[in-house]
């Protein structure tokens, strides 16, 4: 059925009435075959993308190919997609914009904005700052059948419950994040103030940078007000709340471990003058900035229970760390850093004035005095310390409610401007113009800002310099009302200098000149005792008061200029009667409705004490005592929602920033795999089935055909699949989807899996897994490890460990036995005690050995690998204390990292100490003497010498001097410190603060065994995630080097490279497409390569990759080579081209070439395209001969082109090159000849008579045509119905229990022996209810090299990816002759609970027990962390999920209704589990 349009045909982005670009619109499509689709098209940008959601693990797909995910307008994208029939959506979502993206294990939710107010429609300079009025999170439901704890479900679902309406705000085309005007681009935030940071990093992934926004949390809003006269203004209220300190009222009080303090807000007022007069005007402008925030030291409140009436303040034993780091994040971004504004606008040149207006109650029995007397404490403390640099501090305290209550609101307001009226105007606010046209900056006598975002650049007059920081207990109902009052005096500044007048005198008329009575006369007429004459230079007037022998340049009857920040010195009254009230109610209507939306954020209900906003209107005395009531009921209502909801809020804070993830939800990935199999994946060979399949099968890989159920050919004992992956990739997982359900009787038993680049390459990973019945749709997750040969076992067999209890052998600490398989990223001491055991195990890891290696190393020696393995060297219940605190560290350690990272916004980089998070060196140091007052290890060396001289520090515990040798590292101070015992991003306990950015030690005197021991652990856990991730890297830069070489050094130039080279390609192509370019094409088979070429896939490489005169060739003994190529998908090829090498081509080494063409293996089964002779085309193109002249990437590459007759459809190209030997006939060809109808035997073959020195070789093979844009959909509900209509015939199963006597369980849980009655019916299997566990993401602390945020990866892959943990089932049945009968089941991944059906090779007759083990990789599978109270990472010594207990049950078959219909073994289970 053709296909018809529904949307409209206009492929023009649609504009706005008045010309603006379009809006934004994102549309998110679900098909009825449940696949996502994400339809972007964005004002800053001219065309549409559609971003595919991968159905299974949820990785974003974008690749930039117009027509198939790029195209010219939204209604061709959504025609794409639907194929024109609304009958093919599910559901489709509208919105405005998109915020944020996360894949959660078994589904993936995007978070969109349906709903926008352009709440700022224009700012200075263009930008729209628009609120997000409605959001919506969509549940993307995912194949991934990742097991999830109840813990992580539920605390993804209170992450989709998060409030955003009204409280968060964006801008598309300029950066907010800073004062206005930013210096930076929109894709430079400062990341104190983005929300979503970790949301986008999805789409920043795939290269759509701009594609979800930069989020704020907070308020903006603006108003427009009028003057005197005929100009107007606009007022800008922005709040953007900090980041570094998220949380709620009780949870995020003080400062934390990032130096942030709680509910911090930066605000910023904007005010301008429009201009309507056209284009080429500049518009003025000027901002202030102000903070508040609650008091920057570590303190705390608690409530007891809910209806408390005061909480209990305490200040922390060590409460200034952190707040030095605190104070110089201001000072760098308030510092006026501009050397072109003029200085002398500036009090104090170089100075930051930070000055700290703190409203808290102060006096005998009041609970908050204990906080201004430490806020006093702690700035004597930081000048102390004389590392403020030119950041100068002043406190201001003001009791804001005692003086209300003794003076009232009038004079609190005058008291206030007389504390803020030196320091405002000492600190200033900016001021400048915005022009549209570059070229009027030049006379620009200030500072220019300028970037990409912008069309022309601000001229900056002054900049302000220094913050003023207001602050109560919450930074909340006072905090607003004083930063009110205080920003109402500059508002009516910024006014006066952008000469719009709010002098309620001047909308009278009433002059304000120096000589009112002259006022309206000639221009000409001068007061007595004046004389006008003119500068003989200039020609310019001056004027001469002979009364005070005085001159001037200016008239004396002008307008006599108003005195700068005059309204400081009214009162109250008088403020109020020479100011323009409308303007100053509208900001204080943007200071209500501020107020509100901080307060809920942090309380979760609205200000109180706000009447105080509207002193200025005139019914203000009319609701006071509603103001009250509504005070108390937000009182009782902020008590009850803080004690009940605090913590969830807080928890949903920290998710939404992607912290504190380990702990929340620690099995989910950094970043989802790919899946590679789907299209433009394919099958090479087709595969048999019980009734033909159209496309050969590939449509088993396709999720569009996820409903097709695949029956093979009745007698074949085997199927080979040969499946080409559309990337080259390691293959870690293989997912199958059981499409019959569990009562199927010709499911296959088994699978072996082989990868490699190349079908004649591949390699064995995986043999004979069991594939275990399941129910209709369970998808089963099979880990793929790397080949592994003999010798990469670890030599630790039982006859290796004598006197050992295997049973009760758990490798708690680490896996002793480590096992590698190989990387391929082309797929397609004896008498030791534990110290000296780890430290073996560290030289072993930084000699970069495998277990392997050392066991054989070992055994050279005559040394017992086990009797070395730390895991066996301590007692059990030493072990079990041990791995706790080495788990506890590894939190700990990503704690602290994730904390670091905060703390150093808006910092300068901090370098690392020398003593590290650990402070083990693999070789031995001793104590360095004299100084060193700890003396823990002993002295070889007196003291430190010159050459050797070492590191002091002290000692947090004793307060004495340690040497580095004496130092136990950075993570002893975490264990023995209290502050991260519950891992939370808020701090304030009473046992004092910690600043992450901050160095603290203990010396090893006051550490226990058991905590230097735990340190040694976590580095051993550490080494081998760096070995493993070396590896991985290594695997990677191989996979690289066999397409081209690449230097990192190079990378600027090998971009460029790729840019010339596509515009070659261009040139080539002539308007079709380039069908096989490396990394979605590839060789069938590899061939053979000389030595110093070329590697073979640089032949498919991308144009300007790699040398430039470099090429692949042939070894010289090699007469005929035949390169078997899988295109990137199917395709219409129309021909092939070869690209000549920088040698070129010589009448010995000129190539017969032949072509075939089609979709199978063997080149029997394709068609053959044609024969050409390159030498007869030389004869016509003399430019193909000799070597490349020119290196040009400007110029068209040397090539020769090969025409098809006519397109042909297909997957792959064969292209056979043959040296042209001497006796050869030929045809001559020109180099674009057309072969239209020659046939193979149109050519007669010669004896091989090659010349010396002749090599086949090429630069590049270009295959051209048309890609199909889309996925074929060959009708296939017949063959469904045939085959559904085949399995329904066959006769079901019918499973029973069959009953135990006994069950018993040992050994951890992990074996279960059943014991059976007598005369038991033959046993056919077993069912296995799978394991309620996840495996976690952190293992370990980070590495140093994971400490530095821009170190460089080639992948971002993680271990547990690389390096599956694999269960294994070993059961042993006993007979009653006491026969054993042993096998063993390799467990796939399914979701928690998924029952699992296991039938036996053989019917197991005259069974008297049954003995299950649970082996494998135990030890790597926690229970759900977020449902674990306290800090561990896991239960031991095993997670209690992998208990047998209840997991399995025995079941033979029989006829159910020779049985008399009693029910199979689903209903007799379920009705033993409800009773």
């Amino acid at each position: 059925m053709a296909s018809r349009s529904y949307y409209p045909s206009d492929p023009s982005p649609p504009a706005n009435p008045r010309g603006r670009p379009r809006d934004t619109s994102v549309v998110v499509v679900v098909l009825d075959t449940s696949e996502v689709y994400i339809v972007a098209s964005l004002s800053t940008r001219k065309d549409t993308q559609v971003i595919y959601v991968d159905p299974t693990t949820g990785y974003l797909h974008y690749l930039g190919k117009h027509g198939e995910d790029l195209f010219d307008s939204e209604a061709a994208a959504l025609n794409y997609i639907t194929n024109g029939s609304k009958i093919l959506c599910k559901s489709t979502t509208y919105s405005k914009a998109v915020l944020g993206y996360a894949v959660l294990g078994s589904y993936a939710l995007l978070l969109v904005a349906t709903q926008l107010s352009a709440t700022v429609p224009t700012l200075p300079g263009g930008g729209c700052i628009y609120t997000v009025a409605e959001s919506q999170w969509i549940k993307i439901q995912l194949q991934n059948p990742q097991a999830q704890g109840n813990g992580e479900s539920k605390n993804i679902k209170e992450l989709a419950e998060l409030d955003i309406d009204g409280k968060y705000y964006f801008c598309e085309t300029r950066d907010i994040t800073r004062p206005f005007p930013s210096r930076m681009t929109l894709r430079e935030p400062d990341e104190e103030f983005v929300w979503n940071r970790w949301l986008a990093k999805p789409f920043m992934d795939i290269g759509l940078l701009g594609h979800c926004v930069v989020l704020l949390q907070g308020f903006a809003e603006c108003r427009s007000f009028g003057g005197t006269g005929q100009q107007g203004g606009i007022v800008a209220l922005l709040a953007r709340r900090s980041r570094l300190h998220p949380g709620t009222r009780y949870l995020a009080r003080g400062i934390n471990a990032c130096s942030g303090t709680g509910n911090e807000v930066e605000c910023e007022q904007l005010v301008w003058a429009p201009r309507k007069d056209g284009q080429g005007q500049s518009i003025p402008f000027s901002s202030y900035i102000w903070r508040r925030g609650t008091i920057p030291i570590w303190w705390g409140a608690e409530i007891k229970n809910a209806v408390s009436v005061e909480a209990e303040i305490y200040v922390a034993d060590d409460p200034f760390n952190g707040s030095l780091q605190y104070y110089q994040r201001l000072g760098r971004r308030y510092g006026n850093k501009s050397l072109e504004v003029n200085a002398t606008s500036q009090k104090k040149p170089g100075v930051v004035p930070i000055v700290c207006v703190n409203l808290l109650r102060y006096g005998d029995g009041k609970p908050e005095t204990v906080l201004v007397d430490s806020f006093k404490s702690s700035l004597e403390y930081l000048r102390s310390t004389k590392k403020l640099g030119k950041t100068w501090i002043q406190l201001i305290n003001y009791d804001w409610h005692a003086t209300v209550k003794l003076k009232g609101q009038q004079q609190t307001v005058e008291g206030l401007w007389r504390h803020l009226k030196a320091p405002t105007m000492a600190i200033g606010f900016s001021e400048g113009k915005y022009y549209n046209v570059k070229q009027q900056l030049k006379e620009c006598k200030g500072s220019v800002i300028f970037n990409d975002d912008i069309n022309g650049g601000f001229c900056m007059e002054s900049i302000q310099n220094g913050v003023v920081r207001f602050n109560c207990a919450d930074s909340l109902d006072r905090t607003n009302a004083a930063s009110y009052f205080g920003a109402l005096q500059v508002f009516v500044e910024q006014c006066s200098r952008l000469s719009i007048s709010l002098d309620v005198d001047a909308m009278f008329g009433l002059s304000s000149s120096r000589y009112p009575e002259y006022n309206g006369r000639n221009p000409r007429t001068l007061p007595p005792g004046w004389e006008e004459r003119f500068d003989s230079v200039t020609g310019k007037s001056f004027y001469i008061d002979h009364n005070t022998r005085t001159t001037t340049w200016e008239h004396p009857c002008q307008e006599a200029p108003q005195k700068p920040w005059k309204r400081f010195d009214m009162t109250f009254d008088q403020f109020k009667g020479s100011t323009m009230l409308a303007p100053v109610n509208h900001l204080a209507e943007l200071f209500l409705l501020a107020g509100d939306i901080h307060a809920t954020l942090y309380t979760g209900s609205k200000a109180m004490h706000s009447e105080i906003l509207n002193i200025f209107k005139e019914e203000t005395g009319k609701f006071s005592k509603f103001s009250a009531a509504q005070n108390v009921k937000i009182t009782l209502q902020r008590r009850f929602q803080n004690y009940i909801n605090d913590s969830s809020r807080q928890k949903q804070f920290e998710m939404f920033l992607g912290l504190r993830l380990f702990k929340h939800l620690p099995s989910i990935p950094i970043s989802p795999l790919k899946v590679l199999s789907r299209p433009s994946g394919c099958m090479l060979k087709p595969v048999p089935s019980i009734t033909p399949l159209a496309d050969g099968g590939s449509s088993l890989l396709s999720f569009k055909k996820k409903d097709l159920t695949w029956v093979c050919q009745q007698g074949a004992d085997y199927v080979e699949l040969f499946i080409y992956l559309g990337e080259p990739c390691q293959v870690c997982q293989l997912l199958l989807t059981v499409s019959h359900g569990v009562d199927d009787s010709s499911y296959p038993a088994t699978i072996d899996v082989r990868v490699g680049s190349s079908v004649d390459t591949l390699k064995l990973v995986l043999e004979g897994a069991c594939i275990p019945q399941c129910s209709n749709g369970t998808n089963l997750l099979i880990p793929l490890t790397g080949r592994i040969d003999p010798e990469d076992l670890a030599v630790t067999g039982k006859s290796a460990r004598p006197n050992i209890q295997e049973s009760t052998y758990l490798p708690l600490l680490y896996d002793f036995e480590e096992l590698e398989g190989e990387l391929n990223f082309l797929n397609r001491g004896k008498g030791l005690n534990f110290e000296q055991m780890m430290k073996l195990e560290i030289k072993r890891l930084c000699l970069d050995l495998s277990a392997a290696e050392r066991d054989r190393a070992l055994l050279s020696i005559g040394v017992i690998p086990a009797t070395v393995d730390p895991n066996r060297s301590v007692d059990y219940s030493y072990l079990l204390k041990l791995s706790s605190l080495a788990d506890y560290l590894a939190l700990l350690g990503h704690t602290v990292h994730e904390d670091r990272v905060n703390a150093s916004i808006g910092l300068e980089n901090f370098n690392g100490h020398a003593i590290d998070f650990w402070n083990i060196c693999e070789n031995d140091e001793s104590c360095t003497g004299d100084v060193c007052e700890v003396r823990a290890l002993s002295s070889s060396h007196a003291s430190a010498t010159s050459e050797n001289p070492s590191i002091f520090v002290e000692c947090s515990q004793c307060g004495r001097t340690a040497c580095k040798a004496c130092c136990a590292g950075k993570g002893a101070f975490l264990l023995l410190n209290n502050t991260y015992r519950d891992l939370k991003i808020y701090g304030g306990s009473q046992g004092g603060g910690y600043s992450a950015l901050a160095d603290n030690f203990v010396c090893k005197s006051c550490c226990s065994e058991v905590i230097k021991h735990a340190l040694y652990v976590d580095y051993v856990r550490v080494l081998r995630s760096l070995r493993k991730k070396g590896r991985t890297e290594q695997a990677v830069l191989k996979a690289v080097n066999q397409v081209c070489g690449l230097e990192f050094s190079r990378i600027s130039d090998f971009t460029k490279s790729v840019q010339y080279g596509q515009k070659q390609l261009k040139q080539l192509l002539d308007g079709e497409e380039s069908l096989a370019e490396f990394p979605y094409a590839s060789f069938l088979q590899t061939v053979e390569t000389a030595d110093d070429s070329e590697p073979l896939l640089s032949l498919l490489a991308p144009f300007g990759i790699g040398e430039q005169k470099s090429y692949w060739k042939a070894p010289m003994d090699n007469t005929s080579v035949e390169f078997s190529i899988v295109l990137g998908g199917l395709s219409d090829v129309s021909g092939a081209a070869i690209i000549v090498g920088s040698c070129g081509y010589s009448t010995s080494d000129c190539p017969i070439v032949e072509i075939w063409a089609g979709n199978k293996i063997n080149r029997e089964d394709r068609t053959f395209i044609g024969k050409w002779d390159v030498h007869d085309m030389m004869l016509s193109s003399p430019h193909l001969s000799g070597p490349q002249k020119t290196s040009s990437m400007s110029e068209e590459p040397r090539h020769i082109k090969f025409h098809f007759p006519n397109p042909i459809r297909c997957r792959i190209v064969s292209i056979k090159m043959t040296l042209n030997h001497i006796d050869s006939h030929s045809t001559k060809f020109s180099e674009e000849f057309d072969l239209l109808s020659l046939s193979e035997g149109t050519f007669s073959e010669s004896k091989p008579t090659t010349p010396q020195n002749s090599f086949i070789h090429a630069k590049r093979i270009v295959i051209f045509g048309n890609t199909l844009r889309k996925e074929t959909n060959p009708d296939t509900s017949m063959g469904l119905m045939r085959m559904k209509t085949y399995l329904d015939r066959s006769q079901p199963l019918g499973r029973f229990r069959i009953p135990v006597e006994a069950e018993r369980l040992r050994d951890n849980d992990l074996v279960l022996e059943q014991y059976l009655l007598p005369n038991t019916p033959g046993i056919a299997g077993f069912r296995l209810d799978f394991f309620n566990v996840v495996r976690p993401r952190v293992t370990h602390s980070p590495s140093s090299s994971e400490l530095d945020m821009k170190e460089f990866s080639l992948i971002p892959m993680e271990h547990r990816v690389i390096n599956p943990a694999i269960l294994y089932l070993q059961v042993t049945i006993v007979k009653e002759s006491g026969k054993l009968v042993v096998e063993e089941y390799r467990l796939p991944e399914v979701k928690v609970n998924t029952p699992l059906y296991y039938d036996f090779q053989d019917l197991q007759q005259d069974v008297r027990c049954v003995l299950f083990r649970l082996l494998g990789d135990v030890t790597a599978f926690v229970d759900d962390i977020a449902e674990i109270d306290g800090s561990n990472l896991r239960n031991l010594p095993l997670a209690t999920g992998l208990s047998l207990s209840n997991k399995i049950k025995l079941y033979y078959y029989a006829d159910t209704y020779e049985m008399g219909k009693i029910g199979s073994l689903s209903a007799v289970v379920s009705a033993m589990m409800e009773s």
